[in-house]
């Protein structure tokens, strides 16, 4: 009689016995479970060979111990970095015109540098600064920006800068998350 395998289970791997081992009673026709490679062997599976590294691998980062503060211990001050982040646009965009092409580019770069100042402003690492910067041609329109996101009232913040030089406009939103 051929075997075939039935619901992913190989019959030709399956220990067909008589005898149950366990028990000195006899069982005919008594199943034992699938056989299975030995470690290092040719046939390891590369899910077991991966379990294995994990178990027998060190640490890769150095382990820090908990703080337990769930509180920061200066809170961030919003008028100081809406004035340094309107300072730091003003100069970036003086004398500029609304050109397609390096919008995108000038809007990643102030991004990158806004979010450096707000960074050395906050004292605590464990604040996340989030940076959102449009850059658009100031025409006869309007623009409406909206956000969502999960806040604590005491210790987030929020700023908001909005700078025109006559021929664009720039708005750059700021969200100061503290990580507890």
């Amino acid at each position: 009689m051929p075997l075939t395998a039935v619901s992913g289970i190989n019959l030709s791997t399956l220990d067909i016995s008589t005898s149950c081992p366990d028990s000195d009673v006899s069982k005919p026709g008594y199943v034992t479970q699938p056989k299975r490679p030995l470690r290092g062997s040719a046939n390891t599976t590369a899910r077991e060979s991966r379990l294995h590294h994990r178990q027998n691998s060190e640490p890769t980062r150095e382990e820090l111990e908990n703080s337990y503060r769930l509180s920061p211990s200066n809170i961030f001050l919003c008028d100081t970095t809406r004035q340094t982040i309107e300072s730091l646009i003003r100069e970036n965009i003086a004398g500029m015109t609304y050109n397609e092409q390096t919008s995108g580019g000038l809007s990643r770069d102030l991004s990158d540098k806004i979010k450096e100042a707000v960074k050395r402003m906050t004292s605590s690492e464990r604040y996340k600064v989030v940076t959102f910067v449009t850059i658009g041609q100031k025409k006869l329109s309007t623009i409406t920006v909206a956000s969502q996101c999960v806040w604590n009232d005491l210790f987030d913040r929020r700023v908001e800068v909005k700078v025109d030089n006559g021929c664009i406009f720039v708005m750059a939103l700021v969200f100061v998350c503290y990580v507890e």
